[in-house]
This record gives C-alpha cells, structure tokens and sequence, in this order.
C-alpha cells in the first residue's frame, strides 16, 4: 500500500538530440511522435503511449530516449519483460550522461519484479555516476533493496545517505519510517512520518501510517487526529474505512 503511493521514482525521459543517419522529415516525424507519447504517458493513457513510442522508433531506431520511454510505459503496464528489454535497449545507445538515468529506471523496474540483487546492482552504477541528477532515488531504490532481502541495518544507512543528499526526498523518509518500525524504533519512525506530513499533508497513505504510529505509541488523540484527515482527504478509500475503525476503537 506504502509503495504505490511514494513509489521509487522513474526518472522521466527529456527530449534529447536524436542519433543517427535520418532524414530531416523521419526526425521531425519521430519528434512529434515520441512527444505525443509523453503527452499520452502523462494522462495517463498508456496503449496511445506506447503505439506512438512504436511509431517514433520506427522512424528514429537509434534515439534512447524513445527505448527508455517505452521501458517506462511497459512498466506501468506491468509488462516487466518488455520493459527490461526497452531499458537494457536504451542503455545501449546512450552516452555517459544518460547511462545512469537508464540504470537507475532498470532498477526500479527490479524492485517491481522483485529481483533485488539485480535492482542493487543498476541503482549503485546510477549512484556513483558524477552526471547523475538523482542519486537520492537511486540511494534509496538501494535501501529498499536491501530491506526487501532482510538487512534492515543496511537500508536505513542507504535511506540516511539519500535524505544527505536531499532532506525533501518524502520517499526516503517514508521508507526510513518503514525500516524504523520494522527494527522496533516506533519512536524514530513517527518522527520520519511527521516530516512526510509536512510534505504531503493530503495524502491519505501518509496521514494513515501516521494514525498508526501515533496510536503504537499511545498518542490517540493525534492518532484520531491522523485518521480524520484520511477520511476528509479520500472519503471512499480503503484507508478511510480502516481509519474510521480505528476511531471508533479509540475513542
């Protein structure tokens, strides 16, 4: 449930320029597709994305950023074979600067298929690359890795590396919570999730981990408090109806 709300980011594709000996309209052609797919990735619409992803590699074979964007849209449609062949496609064609961006996305998709040496492997290459823009993701993908497999120890020393890096990273620190909680640190764990509330105050994942925090650790009327703000925020959700199970058991 925690994880399909402050996911491990994918690190999204930029328009980059296009590789290869292409004519003038098969690269103005491909622009335009692989923009309409980003276009329909974000709405999201995925099998629009992915047919004009199809179309902009027919006409610009050698771009990365087209294979990668793939990659992206596969995942999302959990089709994780085809997504481990767009991303391993688009690390073979790229420069040193997009490589670990490349990397950093096969090990997301690793965490999704839970192959978690795999992820450990690709997030460190994305990590220790100097060109990298998001080794926070990548240092946290490596904490999670790690806490899947059973070294707690180890993934909350990674989920600290990635908050150095960036204190904002709400991910990072809810999965330091996660960790605390499972090492029996409750108290430190609440501390991470009061600092994901201040970040994502309307998000009901967040304010439900919160409640029941608060509530281990004898805080009812924040825990009450915390599962209030679930029900305003997301009235139908499953979290609202525990939330309101939880009120009515603690008051």
């Amino acid at each position: 449930m925690k994880r399909s709300c402050l996911a491990l980011v994918l690190v999204l594709a930029t328009l980059l320029p296009l590789f290869g000996c292409i004519s003038a309209k098969d690269r103005t052609d491909g622009k335009v597709h692989y923009t309409l797919g980003l276009s329909y990735l974000r709405e999201p619409n995925y099998s629009l994305a992915l047919k004009e992803f199809y179309l902009a590699a027919e006409a610009n074979p050698g771009d990365p950023n087209i294979h990668l964007s793939m990659g992206q849209t596969y995942q999302l449609m959990r089709s994780y074979n085809d997504a481990e062949k767009s991303y391993k496609k688009a690390l073979r064609l790229s420069d040193a600067s997009f490589a670990p961006i490349c990397q950093n996305n096969l090990g997301a998709l690793y965490l999704d298929m839970k192959r978690w040496d795999d992820a450990i492997f690709y997030f460190t290459l994305a990590s220790k690359n100097l060109l990298f823009l998001n080794p926070d993701v990548a240092n946290a993908g490596i904490g999670y890795a790690h806490f899947n497999k059973g070294d707690i120890l180890t993934a909350i020393s990674f989920y600290k590396k990635s908050l150095e890096i960036n204190s904002s990273y709400a991910t990072a620190h809810m999965r330091l919570a996660e960790a605390y909680e499972a090492f029996g640190k409750t108290d430190l764990a609440l501390k991470e999730y009061q600092e994901v509330v201040k970040m994502a105050p309307n998000n009901p994942v967040v304010q439900f981990q919160y409640g029941l925090t608060s509530a281990k650790l004898g805080k009812k009327n924040q825990a009450v408090q915390a599962f209030r703000q679930v029900i305003r925020i997301a009235p139908d959700s499953e979290e609202a109806r525990l939330a309101l199970d939880h009120i009515k058991l603690l008051q």
